[in-house]
């Protein structure tokens, strides 16, 4: 799960930041953050806290469609773990 959130909310900073022509260091400030934590967002190495993900969800064209998305995947996701877990 954790590896599908990590990979939605990289792909939320990217959209973003296309969107808004911003350099690393401004998609950084407009969220809040550190540049060193937002390069490892895109590079993928760090998920995201509760605000920067509010953030991202924010700004995204539709955010209840990207929840709406995310829960499917999780739900999917739990649904596998618990068939594995009851083999």
């Amino acid at each position: 799960m954790e590896i599908m959130l990590k990979r939605e909310f990289r792909t939320m900073a990217l959209r973003t930041r296309d969107r808004h022509r911003l350099p690393q260091s401004g998609m950084a400030d407009a969220l809040c953050m550190s540049l060193n934590s937002y390069s490892e967002i895109e590079a993928g190495v760090s998920g995201v806290g509760l605000l920067t993900g509010i953030l991202l969800l924010s700004e995204q064209e539709d955010p209840v469609a990207c929840l709406r998305r995310i829960r499917e995947e999780l739900e999917a996701i739990y649904k596998d773990e618990m068939a594995e877990t009851a083999r």
